[in-house]
Order: structure tokens, then sequence, then C-alpha cells
């Protein structure tokens, strides 16, 4: 309008020019609409195109590469180190961290209550169930994006469908996949008329496959090799299930990993009911072989993870702007802009979780911000990945020299951290890695904050390392080829006789297969 008027082309003039400040108090819902953003424009023909930046080096065995982050402006470039070299970059002194926290409790109820959920009307063994369930990684509290505000408690599983081909009098037939029965007894006159595929739930610092492994080693009694996981990427849905908890619904995410028989030995045959598919038990599981293309039309059609946009996004955690300004003010710290951050960064830094306030015994408060850091290594050439530059908005460049971080929400299981910062930050496939889940240690160092002078902060430190796979420098025509030669070596479909049998399934909810 100013430029209108001092052209003459006429129109009221501004007698005050504006000025706009964006708040920080909407942080939180920022980060989550551009996570569904990012997923959505992940999954579009532009984001299939683009890649994953970290996956792709790595497969091609770049020493040096660079990872752009549009979302929060920056690029940061990744050197591999020698693992003497890097060894240099970790603290000195450290204890051995412990799963579970004394205050997991306390975090869990003050989440519901500040989300909508009356935690009062649960049991308190039900409330430590639950508390104990997210300290562990079972199960997790987020947001359903489809619904305001929806608080509900996550749970991840994996279920494995394997397949058998068979023959018939010498005719090749449909395959066969298995099929978990109820445990209530069946006619002996009568086939059994539902049935689920064997799951398992996963372990927070698993990979989907190595989830599928540990179900068919330890429920099903298969030896390995006894059955070959595909290569492909699991098939992945999202769906409501039925809640112990009345008023915290259950969303239950599913991975579907395709497998197929592939022994030769007559005993592991025999026990899983060849020649025949008969139906077997194991470890108080009762098993049967159905017809694959009654399965699938039972199930419908299945969507690769990589096609599928999750609805899930981390809840809001901590206290209103209100409540923290009364807090601050009840216990004497000045929050001014004027010298350092202000309240509404503070406020900022709590409700997207990044930090956290506690109260120490003698009542102060102690600003706690817990970080992750991640040592990646190669043990083929006994490299370690580091973080050797970042490119921030405006071009300023950092030159720190560090492993791998990312903050850990007050809420979260530190295994969904290393996960969260091997998929955003790294841009890394999760089967590419495997995560220790035995050697952690911890680290703390308290001093006064510099962001939030006369605000003690503590930081809590925990390190944990992942190791590249096998497969992880391999590139996709070579993952190709060694499926097609695999296919060659695979179980003859004459090897797996059936008896013939008739059976009606069909999927109703979530009860299973019918």
């Amino acid at each position: 309008v100013e430029e209108r008027a001092k052209d003459g082309r006429g129109g009221p003039r501004l007698q005050k020019k504006p000025t706009f400040k964006r708040g920080r108090s909407d942080d939180d819902v920022s980060t989550r609409r551009r996570m569904l953003l990012e997923r959505i424009l992940a999954y579009s023909s532009l984001g299939r195109k683009q890649g994953r930046q970290g996956a792709d080096a790595i497969r091609k065995g770049r020493k040096v590469f660079t990872i752009s982050d549009k979302a929060n402006r920056r690029t940061t470039k990744y050197t591999w180190w020698p693992a003497e070299k890097a060894s240099k970059l970790l603290p000195a002194k450290s204890e051995t961290a412990s799963m579970l926290d004394d205050k997991w409790l306390h975090t869990v109820t003050l989440m519901m209550q500040q989300n909508g959920v009356d935690p009062t009307g649960i049991s308190k063994g039900t409330l430590k169930d639950l508390a104990s369930q997210v300290s562990r990684g079972a199960a997790r509290l987020m947001f359903d994006a489809t619904e305001y505000q929806r608080l509900v408690r996550v749970v991840t599983v994996v279920e494995v469908c394997i397949k058998a081909s068979a023959t018939e009098d010498g005719v090749l037939c449909d395959p066969l996949v298995l099929v978990e029965l109820p445990s209530a007894p069946q006619s002996a006159s009568t086939f059994s008329t539902e049935g689920n595929l064997p799951v398992a739930v996963r372990e927070p610092h698993e990979q989907i496959k190595e989830t599928a492994v540990r179900l068919l080693r330890d429920q099903l009694g298969l030896p390995d090799g006894a059955v070959h996981i595909g290569a492909d990427s699991p098939a992945y849905t999202e769906e409501e299930v039925t809640s112990a908890i009345e008023v915290l619904p259950s969303i239950q995410c599913k991975y579907t990993v395709d497998c197929e028989v592939a022994t030769r030995d007559t005993k592991v045959l025999r026990k899983i009911g060849f020649p025949g598919g008969r139906p077997w038990s194991c470890k108080g599981k009762r098993l049967a072989w159905v017809d694959a293309l009654l399965l699938d039309g039972a199930m419908g059609p299945t969507v690769s993870a990589d096609g599928v946009i999750s609805r899930l996004v981390p809840a809001p955690f901590g206290p209103t702007l209100s409540e923290l300004k009364k807090f601050m003010q009840r216990k004497g710290v000045d929050i001014s802009p004027a010298t350092h951050k202000s309240l509404e960064d503070l406020f900022a830094e709590t409700r997207k979780g990044d930090a956290s306030l506690v109260l120490d015994p003698k009542g102060d408060i102690t600003h706690v911000i817990d970080i992750v850091l991640l040592q990646v290594v190669d043990p083929k050439t006994n490299m370690v990945l580091i973080e050797t530059e970042r490119t921030v908005a405006g071009g300023g460049q950092e030159k720190a020299i560090r492993l791998p971080s990312s903050k850990r929400r007050p809420d979260e299981n530190h295994f969904f951290t290393v996960w969260r910062l091997l998929g955003e930050q790294l841009t890394l496939d999760s089967d590419m890695v495997a995560v220790d889940a035995t050697d952690i240690r911890f680290f703390e160092e308290e001093k006064d904050s510099a962001q939030f002078p006369g605000l003690k902060t503590v930081y809590r430190t925990r390190l944990m390392k992942a190791s590249l796979q096998d497969s992880a420098r391999k590139t996709e025509a070579a993952t190709e080829a060694k499926t097609a030669n695999r296919a060659k070596t695979d179980v003859p479909p004459g090897d797996l006789e059936r008896a013939p049998r008739k059976s009606t399934f069909a999927r109703s909810g979530t009860a299973g297969l019918k």
C-alpha cells in the first residue's frame, strides 16, 4: 500500500508500519503439521525421485556425504572416521544406563491429564502397567491426527505370512499359508473356521525382520534357515483395536513380512505338517495350512510400508504457557527476553519434548535435557560415522565435530529416539543397521544454562551403538540378483505334497480370519 502511494497510484497510506513477530507458543503444533506434510511429500512422485540421501550414499560406499534438511533449512555433512580417531570424541567417564525410570508413572499420568484423558478412571495396577509398557518401549502415547487432539496408545506388532508351494496328485496347486488357530478345541470332523497369521510384539531395539526371526524361532520352533524371509518391504497397516483401557483408545501398527518354507530337512517338514499340509502344534499354539488365494481374498490388498502415510504424531507434553509463567514466578525465576531467551522459548522447548522442568528434593527448578548420542560403526572397515559440518539458514557454517545426536522426549524410550535419528536425520532404512540393546552408557553433567541464565540445567546423555548390516552397502541390482538366484534353489514345489481339502476364510474386523 505504501509503494502504491509513493508512485502516485492512490490508495490509503499506512500511518504506522506494522511489525510481525512469530510467536513460539505453537511450535509443537507446527512440528506435527510439518511431520504430516513431509510424509505426504515423501510418498509423492517428487519424494520418491529424491530418495533417501543417507541410504543412497552408504550403498554407493561414499566416505563423505551431505544430507539436506529442507524443513529445518540446514545441511549436514557426515564423514567416516577410523574408530581410534573417533574414540577421542567420547566422554571419559560413564556408567551403565537403566532402561527403566522411576518417574515414568508420573510422566504418563501427567501426559494423559494434559491431553484430555482422565486417569482417575483407571485402576492403579493398570496405570502402572501402562507406565511400564511406555518405559520399556512396548507401547507409546501419541496423537491420532485424523481426529482433534485424540491421545491413543500405540503398539507395534509384526506378523509373518509363511507360504509353502504344494502339489496334489502331481499337479501344482495354490500355495498354502500358515495360520494360528484359536485355542478352543475343534471338532475332529470339521476343519477350523478361523485363524490369524502368527504375530509378535516388536521390541523397541529390533528391526522388523529381527522380530520376524524371533517369532519363527521362539513361537514356531523353526530352526535358522528353515524359512526364507523375503527381501521386499513389509506390508503396513494401522488399525484401531479393542483397548483394555476404556478411556484410552489403542492403535495397532502392523507389519506383515512375507516368508517361504525353504528347508529340505524331512524331519522339519514332518514337524510342520508335510507331506499333506496337516495341522500341527508348537508350544501350545495350534497351527494349520490354508489356501493362499482364499487368505489373500479375505485380507484384501496389502500396501508396502513405503506407500502408507502414518496418521500418528507425537503428543504435546508439559505445562501451558500461562501455567509455566505462574510456576516460574512462584519459584522466583526471572525469565526476561532482554538478556536471554524468552519464556515462550522455554515453553516451546518443553512442549515439543526437547527439554523438561523438574523439581529437585529442595524444591528448586531443574532444566533437564536428554540427549542420545549414536555411534554408527561399519564392522567391515572399523569406521565410525561422524558429523563434521552443519550449514544453517542464511549460509552460516558450524564446524562441530561430534557423533550424530538427537534429543529424547520425556515420554519416549531411548530406542525410539535412535530409530527417529536414523530415519529422520541420517535418512537410513531401518534394515540397514542393527541397534545394540546391551551396550548403553550414561553421562550426566550439571551446569548453568547459557540460554536461560539462573536456571540450573542438567544434561543427561546416553551413548548408544549401532552397526551397519552386511546388506547395507549392496546395490539394488545385487539384491535383485541374489533374490533371483535364491528362487532357483528354493524347495521344489513337488517336495511338499498335500491332501485335498476345502476351507473358507474371511476377514472380520480385527477378530481374525474366518
